[in-house]
């Protein structure tokens, strides 16, 4: 350390201050790395960062910003300055902030709401290497370096119950940087994660252990990318993961009756049934994606899903998957729609046999829930009017559900 006189030290920050409102780009840029060794990132109003911050904001020159933005220290104050170069016009300045990112920023520093806007930009991004550089801070930084290399407490970290899509689209990066990678990367491999996951998924159909929604949503995530796969090889790895049909049906049915919760229950039973609502969901889509060659699996599958359907209790999210499910149980798109139509008018029949009733939540969900069957139903096939034809559920179903609301 130097000691230097106040008036000196006064003298030469004045000076390079100036120096960064420079005519030329180039010395601008070396002004912006010699005055960040005078800033001080604990006082408020550091004339420093704020010149850092004018730089790296509004500089025509892209080398500028990117010496401001890959030299200003991170604090509370400049964070949200530095985070809004996601969105620079030049990809230059995108890729070195995922690099930035990735040295001063660890994942459990950061808000989880920053962490997904940081990830859904990057994985998002049209230019290929600011994508590489959010992948090799996701995967490299992120993931290996600050979480052990788990994926599990990666989907924590996003609070995937909450930002499903981001958690999704963040372990597809994940398997795919993985599986291009020439050398083996450091850490546990999504074999080892898948062996895990399975031991779980095992232990829970065993009544040995419970399933977290992380656990149930890699599941779910890592099958739909083997499925996209080529080779045999994937299949093995679906097949290793995934239990047989009835289990996994089982285990299914039993997070789905946990997730029916009474009108005066506590803030921690709604909590509680929301993670199941959430496994539920997941396993459904597993379900929709394993082999239905064992037939009493199948029948077992038909089984639960059109108990759900008929049930004016059953959570609204869990209706399209559940359906998207029966159509793969059925493998018979005339099969299913007859299915779906036979659910609905067994669910409006007793509504409508009394056209004065009253109207109360119970006459609205049901309607409510006709409808976004018929919805989904109509949008998920390419026969759009048989199934209609006898119940005739739409003219039905309008007038009485402006009764009902």
């Amino acid at each position: 350390n130097l000691d230097v006189d106040d008036d000196l030290w006064d003298s030469m920050l004045e000076k390079m201050l100036a120096r960064c409102r420079d005519k030329v780009p180039s010395v601008r840029a070396a002004a912006a790395l010699a005055v960040s060794f005078f800033q001080d990132p604990e006082e408020e109003d550091d004339p420093v960062v704020s010149e850092l911050i004018r730089l790296m904001s509004r500089d025509a020159s892209k080398d500028v910003r990117k010496t401001a933005l890959q030299n200003i220290a991170i604090t509370k104050a400049t964070l949200p300055h530095v985070l809004r170069r996601l969105r620079d016009n030049k990809a230059d300045v995108r890729k070195l902030l995922y690099q930035v990112i990735a040295w001063k920023m660890p994942i459990k520093k950061l808000p989880i709401s920053l962490r997904c806007d940081i990830l859904k930009i990057g994985l998002d991004e049209r230019i290929p290497s600011v994508r590489e550089a959010c992948v090799d801070m996701l995967c490299t930084t992120w993931l290996a370096e600050n979480l052990s290399s788990n994926p599990f407490s990666l989907l924590k970290c996003l609070d995937a119950e909450v930002n499903e899509k981001i958690a999704t689209a963040a372990l597809q990066a994940v398997f795919e940087r993985f599986a291009k990678s020439r050398k083996r990367m450091s850490g546990p491999s999504p074999t080892e994660w898948d062996a895990t996951a399975n031991t779980k998924l095992a232990a829970a159909t065993s009544g040995e252990g419970n399933l977290a929604s992380v656990e149930a949503l890699y599941i779910r995530v890592r099958v739909e990318w083997c499925k996209k796969q080529r080779g045999g090889v994937w299949q093995d790895a679906i097949d290793r993961l995934l239990l047989d049909l009835s289990s996994m049906t089982d285990l299914c049915n039993y997070h789905y009756q946990q997730c029916k919760t009474a009108a005066d229950a506590s803030e921690a039973e709604r909590a509680a049934a929301e993670t199941d609502i959430c496994i539920a969901r997941q396993l459904l889509q597993c379900i929709k994606m394993a082999d239905f060659g064992d037939e009493g699996g199948r029948r077992q599958v038909v089984e639960l899903i059109r108990g759900m359907l008929n049930d004016t209790e059953t959570p609204a999210v869990l209706l399209e998957s559940a359906m998207s499910c029966l159509k793969a149980a059925m493998m018979d798109e005339s099969g299913y729609i007859r299915t779906v139509a036979e659910v609905i008018s067994a669910l409006k029949e007793p509504l409508t046999a009394d056209e004065s009733e009253d109207e109360s939540p119970l006459l609205e969900q049901t309607w409510t829930q006709c409808l976004d069957m018929a919805s989904t139903l109509l949008t998920s096939t390419q026969v759009r009017t048989t199934a209609f034809t006898q119940p005739r559920l739409i003219c039905h179903t309008e007038p009485a559900v402006r009764r009902a609301r």
